[in-house]
């Protein structure tokens, strides 16, 4: 089954785009133009999203940090890429121990797959609630 990503951004070309370069690299992508949108396909849409990307700063009462609070309540097992024009280090700092993580723009389309292809990994490993550890490039079992 195909990853399923919740893509928000309320620059329409900014969306279609980014969505353009997930389509193509085998995701499944919902677009939504603004927070509250977004937060009704959370709450009540039809899809089990195993990813968001969002952009932080949208016009409206709803950001990008609310949706992700929302995401994150309701698939705590789900992955969190917020994009910023601009985001300060001591929020950057805190959002990453939430396991969020945060995409300056602009970005190139390769540094978003590899951003999303690690977040879904990760999330991966910790829905299987495993001990797994990277492997000791000295011991005898990696080499």
């Amino acid at each position: 089954m195909k990853p399923m990503i919740l893509l928000v951004d309320d620059e329409a070309m900014l969306r279609e785009v980014i969505g353009d370069v997930l389509v193509k690299e085998g995701f499944v992508c919902i677009p939504s133009a603004n927070g509250p949108d977004a937060m009704r396909l959370i709450d009540a849409g039809p899809y089990k999203f195993d990813l968001l990307l969002s952009d932080v700063k949208m016009p409206g009462a709803i950001d990008g940090l609310e949706v992700a609070e929302r995401f994150k309540a309701k698939y705590p097992e789900g992955a969190v890429i917020l994009l910023s024009g601009y985001i300060d280090e001591k929020a950057a700092a805190s959002l990453s121990r939430d396991r969020v993580r945060v995409l300056q723009k602009p970005l190139r389309a390769q540094e978003l797959l590899d951003a999303v292809k690690e977040a879904l990994a990760l999330a991966s490993v910790m829905s299987e609630g495993s001990n797994v550890t990277p492997l000791d490039p000295n011991s005898p079992r990696s080499q």
